[in-house]
């Protein structure tokens, strides 16, 4: 009954589309989307992914935080939107678990291209969300779907378009000290540097990822083992870039051997026979 019922609801305005959707994005993040999509027509389920992501969008940069009256229920509106979606991100994450499988077995690949390159497109639009949104609770929601986003591979070697956007919102999970969604972002980006365009775009001046990397774990006043060997993976690739196009290491990184050390955690990459300690501390 809800999917002829959101199929009507797109002959009319989208205070009605929203609230089937939202009824239906409820619906399947209490039973799952694995599992509403066995009782739906494919055609279907594409048409409840793109409505979300369309709504989602909408939701989000028209939400007013003054909006008391209707506050909580937007809330939960854009919530369930970002778990539906949320829901299809992970099944590339591990292809192996059941629910996955069965998602997967509901999509052909001319459907999927279709969810996929609306997906980039929403994608590009909430990177720049703190452009749109002054709303904490807005901009950190917004983050940890596009951290989620990055986790697949082969969408983060394409996200250096996006790269200035991304870094922004790691510096800002950092300010307020939300280090569990700068870690996750940092694991999208060490992602994102195994592409050649995706290695020369964040390690650009302009973006600074190995910059990032370098002041995070400078200015950590205690071990984090996750936010170490990432921001020390991202460091290495930099560096192995830089001795790739003959680049001139900076200055700046003469202190890096010292800054690991501190943290016990210098990575034993090396360039020749010297160890990161030699080569910055000899070769600068």
């Amino acid at each position: 009954m809800i999917m002829p019922a959101l199929k009507e609801s797109q002959q009319h305005n989208s205070d009605v589309r929203g609230q089937v959707l939202a009824t239906l994005a409820k619906l399947a993040n209490t039973v799952g989307l694995a599992k509403i999509s066995t009782f739906i027509e494919q055609n279907d389920l594409e048409l409840l992914l793109r409505l979300t992501m369309i709504e989602l969008q909408h939701s989000l940069m028209t939400y007013k935080s003054t909006e008391k009256m209707t506050e909580n229920e937007s809330n939960s509106a854009i919530y369930n939107y970002f778990i539906v979606l949320e829901q299809y991100l992970s099944v590339f994450g591990d292809e192996s678990l059941q629910a996955h499988q069965v998602l997967l077995s509901r999509m052909c690949a001319e459907m999927m291209e279709r969810i996929e390159k609306q997906l980039t497109e929403l994608v590009a639009v909430l990177s720049g969300v703190q452009h749109f949104s002054d709303v904490p609770l807005i901009i950190h929601a917004t983050t940890q779907f596009l951290a989620e986003w990055l986790q697949c591979e082969a969408r983060a070697v394409l996200s250096y378009g996006l790269a200035e956007n991304l870094l922004g919102l790691a510096r800002l999970a950092r300010q307020n000290e939300e280090l569990n969604l700068m870690e996750h972002l940092l694991s999208g980006f060490y992602k994102a540097t195994d592409s050649e365009k995706g290695g020369e775009t964040y390690f650009s001046e302009k973006v600074g990822l190995a910059e990032f990397c370098f002041e995070t774990l400078r200015n950590m006043s205690e071990p984090r083992p996750k936010a170490l060997e990432l921001c020390n993976e991202i460091i290495t690739e930099y560096f192995v870039s830089l001795l790739a196009s003959d680049g001139q290491i900076k200055r700046m990184w003469i202190a890096y051997p010292a800054v690991t050390q501190k943290h016990n955690a210098c990575p034993s990459f090396g360039f020749g026979n010297l160890t990161c300690q030699q080569n910055l501390s000899t070769g600068l």
